[in-house]
């Protein structure tokens, strides 16, 4: 009976709603053309330089570069992998929605994980886990991405 009653008042609102905007067009219509307007004018030249440039840093592990640069004050002081650091950076440049967008696309790339991350940085490999994990699950992920962590160690050994 109360889903019925809910069902009723949802169609009733929107009944209401579609009346008034059949009953004032033009206001509906000019709204539209403005909101439109803003879109292109506005919110596309400023969102989509930045939704290209965060794929290309992503796309080319712009990370690994960051902990070359950046990796004694990344893991001394602020203790994150190198892309959740570029992920970071990217943030602030750039805002709510190419943010939400550059997460989503680094965590389907595996590059970031909600529970452990591995990194290689300044030649010494960092696992950071959270207190629940086992000996036994770190290592195993370890072994997992043992020959991505021998060709980060060989690209440090590389650029020295």
């Amino acid at each position: 009976m109360k889903k019925n009653i809910k069902n009723i008042i949802i169609i009733i609102f929107f009944i209401y709603l579609l009346a008034n905007v059949l009953m004032n067009k033009e206001l509906v219509f000019d709204s539209f053309k403005q909101s439109t307007n803003i879109l292109i004018n506005n919110l596309a030249p400023s969102l989509f330089p930045m939704f290209i440039i965060s794929e290309i840093l992503i796309n080319y592990n712009f990370g690994t570069y960051l902990t070359i640069i950046l990796g004694k004050f990344i893991n001394k002081y602020l203790k994150i992998s190198s892309n959740c650091f570029l992920l970071l950076i990217l943030s602030i440049l750039s805002g709510f929605p190419s943010n939400a967008k550059n997460i989503r696309t680094m965590y389907e790339n595996k590059e970031i994980n909600k529970d452990m991350y591995i990194t290689v940085q300044n030649g010494e490999v960092v696992v950071n886990a959270p207190w629940y994990f086992t000996a036994n699950k770190i290592q195993q992920m370890v072994q997992e991405k043992k020959n991505w962590i021998l060709s980060k160690m060989q690209e440090y050994e590389e650029t020295l």
